[in-house]
């Protein structure tokens, strides 16, 4: 079943599992203080956005641990997602379950609030013609799997970064793909929790950042840090264990500040 949604200055609710629901273009919905621009409430649920959406929270999936399994956020071209001034939080949030984000659009955030939160792990995919941006991309509690092909900016009022998986997982910046952040990394890789497992970043793109590393581990798990040959990446750096770091002509990038 397919649901189409249009302009709106109220919350949009999907309850229903197993649904895709499309926001068409040209749409907008925008809500006031204390509600969500989307609650997406079932499981197995695909969002498609090629129109405007804004609220407390743009996208929340899963308000509940009985709610929000398999979901999968699709952000087309022409798609833009940001929180209000007013109330600014988390644009996408997937507060019970792995999510999945796939964005060609646009996702922002205001001030020291998340472009994405994946609170249970997950992915996203940000491709050629996609912007993540303010503190972009954060992924908790189990791995998180990033691929880019666009650009992801982390920023700020204070120094947040580009990419946190704070459970271990995997970043790779392909060709054309840039990450950089005005504040402290470019990405970060910890490994916290249970569940946690090795980082590994793959950079054949451009990873920068403001004031501090562009990539950094800090973990006990050994981690791997692949640089393509004709990449830029400023600098890494680690706590614990040391990453393999494998590059054939910039081996100084990985030697730590």
């Amino acid at each position: 079943m397919t649901i189409t949604i249009t302009s709106s200055t109220s919350q949009y609710i999907l309850t229903a599992s197993n649904t895709s629901a499309y926001v068409v273009p040209g749409a907008t919905i925008i809500t006031g203080v204390g509600e969500n621009g989307i609650y997406v409430g079932g499981n197995y649920d695909v969002l498609t956005n090629a129109g405007t959406i804004r609220g407390e929270l743009g996208v929340i999936f899963g308000g509940t641990t009985l709610h929000g399994e398999g979901d999968t956020f699709v952000n087309l071209a022409s798609g833009y997602v940001n929180s209000i001034p007013a109330e600014p939080g988390t644009t996408i949030l997937f507060n019970s379950y792995s999510g999945t984000v796939i964005n060609s659009g646009r996702i922002g955030a205001i001030g020291n609030a998340g472009a994405i939160a994946l609170e249970h792990g997950g992915s996203v995919t940000n491709t050629s013609t996609g912007t993540i941006a303010a503190s972009a991309i954060f992924v908790n509690n189990y791995a998180g799997t990033v691929l880019n092909q666009g650009l992801i900016e982390g920023g700020g009022t204070t120094n947040y970064g580009a990419i946190l998986l704070a459970a271990g997982g995997s970043v790779t910046n392909l060709g054309g793909g840039t990450i950089v952040s005005t504040g402290f990394y470019g990405v970060e890789i910890t490994q916290n929790g249970s569940y946690a497992v090795a980082g590994t970043v793959n950079n054949a793109g451009v990873i920068d950042s403001g004031t501090g590393p562009a990539v950094t581990f800090a973990s006990s798990i050994h981690s791997d840090l692949v640089i393509d040959q004709t990449t830029a990446c400023s600098s890494a750096t680690w706590s614990g264990a040391a990453p393999t770091a494998r590059s054939n002509s910039r081996p100084a990038l990985v030697k730590p500040r």
